[in-house]
């Protein structure tokens, strides 16, 4: 005999078995004649920790009956987190009995979720006898994707006694806005792709220089609230060596020299932010350049950008390499764009070329040359995510302001608008 309460949780959205942040989620009983009393439906919060084993934290809790298979509710509690264990911020869900609706939230332990699980578990009385439901079926709260990415029309090729690429084929930036199209197509109701143009900078760089990012970035949050940012417009360094740390934020069109240690880097570049600008930037009684001005002014749009939408966005990850490894540097860029932020620790390869077969995507610890390839289908179209930093939350005063780890909103610089 069928279990009569037997019950799932479901979405108005586009995907029944899906929700989003900020979403709605209900539940409903199978067996339309069902008839039940004392019931309590209970909604967990299901996750796997780092070391495989299940994690549940209940987010709500309903009471009432159950009358030809239609749940009425008597009372209903969400348990959201008041204060979110630093550094994680949370998600915001709600729950629904048909009638009731609670609010609570998702909290992510270990940072490096794209999605979280949701069961519930129902317990009650047929006929006076005790009986039980506990879900194993999987509900899916998703952070929609986005990855913000070049357009595939960089030329520069490499110079310098260690170069060694010859074709625009095999240029990173091509090949990055190569591999991005197998990640959207993989799953595309919740993964968007956007172009960034790729420009041949000119000193000195100018507010309009960012504008093709800036219009992106609003793209992004409007399409995907609640969800994930991957910055993944270029290069980054993580300061090894007492230099300075620093990612791109414009894809830019310039050469990379590599000398005959196949050390290599990018004299020509401009639009990049650096731990030494962001230092000035936040520091009272600091005059930053007028070049340093302007890629500081393009951080406060992208703050007066993510501090606009609700739900706010989930985390913004520079999608590059080693820049989650200087904290000082990842602390800065937090609180001068007032969105979570997160970066990698690894070098990240791509292995292929672009417009030409499959490409891969995977960190450095793991790289394999072409000749000793071994083929993991997940790294055509999925993000490397196991060696993503520490999540760098912006430090927020009493009053929600977001300010540095001094207590002081970071300075903004005016430059001029050349956008028209």
């Amino acid at each position: 005999m069928a279990n009569q309460l037997t019950a799932t949780l479901f979405s108005n959205g586009k995907h029944r078995n899906v929700a989003l942040p900020g979403g709605i989620v209900s539940f409903e009983f199978s067996d339309s004649s069902a008839i039940a009393e004392d019931i309590v439906v209970e909604i967990f919060q299901a996750q796997e920790e780092a070391a495989g084993t299940p994690d549940v934290r209940r987010i709500a809790l309903f009471r009432g009956s159950i009358s030809k298979g239609r749940f009425r509710g008597t009372s209903a509690q969400g348990f959201p987190i008041d204060t979110a264990p630093s550094p994680t911020p949370l998600t915001p869900i709600q729950i629904s009995d048909g009638t009731t609706v609670v609010d609570t939230n998702i909290n992510d332990w270990t940072n490096h979720q794209l999605f979280h699980l949701l069961r519930l578990k129902v317990s009650g009385k047929i006929n006076g006898s005790k009986a039980t439901f506990d879900s194993r079926a999987d509900f899916r709260v998703e952070y929609p994707q986005v990855m913000i990415v070049p357009t595939q029309t960089a030329t520069a090729l490499p110079r310098g006694p260690g170069a060694h690429r010859t074709t625009v084929h095999e240029l990173p930036l091509n090949i990055i806005s190569s591999w991005s199209r197998h990640w959207q197509r993989h799953d595309p109701d919740f993964r968007i792709r956007l172009e960034v143009p790729t420009v041949q900078t000119r000193r000195p760089i100018r507010a309009s220089h960012y504008q093709g990012l800036l219009s992106k970035i609003q793209e992004a949050v409007s399409r995907a609230p609640g969800g994930i940012i991957a910055l993944a417009v270029g290069h980054s360094d993580g300061g090894e060596g007492g230099t300075d740390a620093w990612s791109s934020l414009v894809p830019e069109d310039v050469a990379e020299v590599f000398e005959a240690d196949d050390s290599a880097s990018f004299p020509d570049a401009a639009l990049y932010i650096h731990q030494t600008n962001l230092g000035q930037g936040a520091t009272t009684g600091t005059t930053p350049s007028s070049d340093e001005m302007v890629r500081l002014d393009c951080l406060d749009r992208m703050a007066d950008i993510f501090t606009k939408v609700n739900p706010p966005i989930r985390k913004l990850i520079l999608h590059s390499c080693k820049a989650g490894k200087n904290h000082a540097f990842m602390r800065l860029m937090a609180d001068r764009i007032k969105v979570p932020v997160q970066a990698h620790l690894e070098t990240l390869i791509y292995q292929g070329r672009a417009n030409n077969g499959p490409i891969h995507s995977y960190y450095h610890s793991k790289y394999r040359p072409d000749d000793e390839h071994v083929l993991v289908e997940s790294e055509e179209h999925e993000w490397p995510t196991s060696q993503l930093g520490e999540l760098f939350v912006p430090n927020v005063d009493l009053m929600g302001t977001h300010t540095d780890a001094n207590g002081h909103f970071p300075r903004r610089h005016g430059v001029p608008d050349d956008r028209k």
